[in-house]
């Protein structure tokens, strides 16, 4: 259910100059979140909400910004947005990661490698280069990938709901 909300919307949309390719992929951030366990850890008690980073350049605009408040497994969603990956990444659950040079990138991930953040990317290799969660535009529909290995390092529980709609990169345990 989750991957066809993004395919119909992409396929409803066209790819016309007004095409909301990122609104579409902001639904489909929200809508992952929910199979996603991190661990209890990750959270401030006294703050209930989930720290959703984009980290780069923005290509969600007001997209993203209407996600903000909503709830999410009993918390609010929280936008961040930073230029650089050491900026907010002890305070992210989510980074999406909005770099297109492959070796800025590789360094973006490994600044956060170990903490239990989910990093979404959209561009081709992301996944392949330990990113967990990559959003990819396949026969005009956004389709997506899941680095099992990279989410389990991370300390993430992936739901098996949503890795039966993913294309698997990595390995399982």
């Amino acid at each position: 259910m989750l991957l066809c909300v993004g395919a119909l919307l992409f396929s409803q949309a066209g790819q016309s100059d007004g095409f909301p390719e990122y609104e579409v992929k902001a639904a489909l951030l929200f809508k992952i979140a929910r199979f996603v366990e991190w661990p209890a850890s990750s959270f401030d008690p006294a703050l209930p909400e989930l720290r959703l980073c984009v980290i780069g350049e923005d290509p969600f605009g007001a997209a993203l910004d209407s996600l903000a408040g909503k709830q999410v497994q009993g918390r609010a969603v929280r936008i961040l947005r930073a230029r650089q990956p050491g900026e907010h990444a002890a305070e992210c659950h989510i980074a999406f990661l909005n770099e297109p040079n492959e070796k800025r990138l590789r360094a973006w991930l490994r600044a956060l490698d170990g903490a239990p953040v989910l990093t979404v990317g959209d561009v081709d290799g992301f996944s392949h280069n330990g990113g967990t969660v990559n959003l990819l535009i396949r026969d005009r529909r956004v389709k997506f990938e899941v680095n099992v290995t990279a989410s389990e390092l991370a300390g993430l529980k992936i739901s098996a709901q949503l890795l039966q709609l993913a294309t698997i990169v990595g390995t399982r345990s």
